[in-house]
């Protein structure tokens, strides 16, 4: 089996996860914004990026589908879900940390359903997305 066969089979086992629990749409669109709408449970990925791109962004979108089923944490986040770079640090630190929980949450769903997360690349990618993540803030950033 290629690699691209494997993320195939892979991207489809983590489609079924998400509808299994509770994700009511997963859109792959051109020029879209990686995300996840909680109102609607719709998670949006950029059909632009290579496949594993799309799985391991799948993956992370539905960690932040598990931080809203949390009551705990969706009251611990809940000052910063708009995300604007007036915040305060406090607010900004809160909003990184639930960036990083919502990965670890995809890493979880990735040991469940046997996806290897231990290449170089998904490392890469996760930095990338934190990276921007952190200079989204003007404050934490100088």
């Amino acid at each position: 089996m290629t690699n691209l066969n494997l993320t195939s089979y892979h991207l489809s086992r983590m489609l079924l996860h998400c509808d299994s629990n509770g994700i009511a749409k997963v859109i792959f669109k051109h020029n879209a914004h990686d995300q996840y709408d909680p109102e609607t449970k719709t998670i949006t990925i950029n059909k632009k990026y290579s496949l594993r791109t799309q799985l391991y962004l799948l993956l992370h979108e539905f960690g932040h589908h598990c931080i809203m089923k949390d009551q705990f944490l969706v009251k611990k986040f809940y000052n910063i879900l708009d995300r604007d770079p007036n915040n305060t640090l406090s607010e900004q630190i809160l909003a990184i940390e639930e960036e990083i929980l919502a990965w670890h949450f995809g890493e979880q769903a990735a040991k469940v359903l046997e996806i290897d997360l231990s290449g170089k690349y998904y490392q890469v990618l996760k930095s990338k997305c934190l990276k921007s993540h952190i200079k989204s803030y003007r404050k934490v950033i100088s």
